[in-house]
C-alpha cells in the first residue's frame, strides 16, 4: 500500500486501516501481506524488516515498514489483485502500528503491527481467524466496510475460500 512520502516521525502507537491476505498455511489459517512475504502470527505484532537495503524499517527515504491508510476508502484497491495459490481470500481491517512510526501523507508506516480488528461477512472465515485474538465483525455487523474478497479456484466452481477451509479442516485433523 503506497501511503505517500515520511511527513514525521513518533513511537507513538496509530490506528489505521490495510487489507490482508487471508492464507491457509500448514500451521493454520494466517493473514499475510498483500505485496510481500510478511505473515503475521497470533499471539504479537509482525517485525518489519528492509529487503532492499541495510537499514531499520521503517526508514524516511525507503517505502519499507508496515502501510496503514488514514482512511478505509484508501484501502479498498487492495481487496482485489493477483493471489498466490494459498490465498483463500483477502480481508479489510484496522491494525494496530507500534515501534518506530512514520506519519506519511495518507497514514503511517511502521516497524511492528499487529490487527486490531477484522471484517468479514463470512462466519467461518470468521471463526477460522479466531487465533488472532481480535475481533471479526461478521454477519451480524452491517456496514459498506464490511468486507472482504474471495478469489475463485482455477476451473473449479469451489471458491477458494471453501477449498481452503477443507483443506485447513484435513491438516489440522491429521495433525
Amino acid at each position: 500500500m503506497e501511503t505517500g512520502k515520511a511527513v514525521g516521525e513518533s513511537s507513538v502507537q496509530a490506528v489505521g486501516w490495510r487489507v490482508w491476505t487471508v492464507q491457509g498455511r500448514p500451521e493454520g489459517v494466517r493473514l499475510g501481506s498483500v505485496i510481500h512475504e510478511a505473515v503475521w502470527t497470533p499471539g504479537g505484532p509482525a517485525r518489519a524488516t528492509c529487503s532492499l537495503q541495510p537499514h531499520l524499517a521503517p526508514d524516511p527515504s525507503c517505502n519499507c515498514g508496515f502501510h496503514a491508510a488514514r482512511d478505509p476508502v484508501d484501502a479498498f484497491s487492495y481487496l482485489h489483485g493477483r493471489n498466490e495459490p494459498r490465498t483463500i481470500c483477502r480481508i479489510l481491517g484496522e491494525v494496530v502500528l507500534s515501534g518506530r512510526v512514520l506519519e506519511t501523507e495518507g497514514g503511517w508506516r511502521a516497524s511492528e503491527s499487529y490487527p486490531l480488528r477484522l471484517y468479514s461477512r463470512d462466519p467461518d472465515l470468521a471463526e477460522a481467524l479466531a487465533s488472532y485474538t481480535v475481533p471479526v465483525l461478521s454477519p451480524e455487523w452491517r456496514s459498506a466496510i464490511a468486507t472482504s474478497s474471495e478469489t475463485d479456484s482455477a476451473g473449479s466452481p469451489t471458491n477458494s475460500c471453501n477449498a481452503a477451509r477443507m483443506r485447513s479442516g484435513r491438516t489440522a485433523a491429521s495433525g
